[in-house]
């Protein structure tokens, strides 16, 4: 889960050229071949799950603020509660 955790799997991936012969015909080329132990796999998988889970939760976060901010707008609200919905919406795009 930390930034340290993904750095190790990088320096562990083995990063070799193979070139890839000819195959029914089709002509090969030069690439690149990386491998993960299985639990490196396995912690990027768990990371990209839960990066996904966040993401849904932060899209309900937003749909949850702008019903309030239609709301808020439709039938009013004090100064300081609108400024507080504005900030929670910033805060949600990255921009505060």
């Amino acid at each position: 889960m930390s930034k340290e955790r993904l750095e190790e799997i990088e320096e562990r991936v083995l990063v070799d050229k193979v070139y890839y012969k000819y195959l029914d015909g089709i002509k090969g080329h030069w690439g690149k071949v990386y491998t993960l132990s299985e639990g490196d796999y396995n912690y990027l998988k768990e990371q990209a799950e839960r990066v996904q889970e966040l993401e849904r939760k932060i899209e309900r976060y937003r749909e949850a603020i702008n019903n309030i901010n239609e709301k808020a707008t439709l039938f009013g609200t004090s100064e300081e509660v609108y400024d507080a919905i504005q900030d929670a919406i910033k805060v949600l795009e990255g921009t505060e």
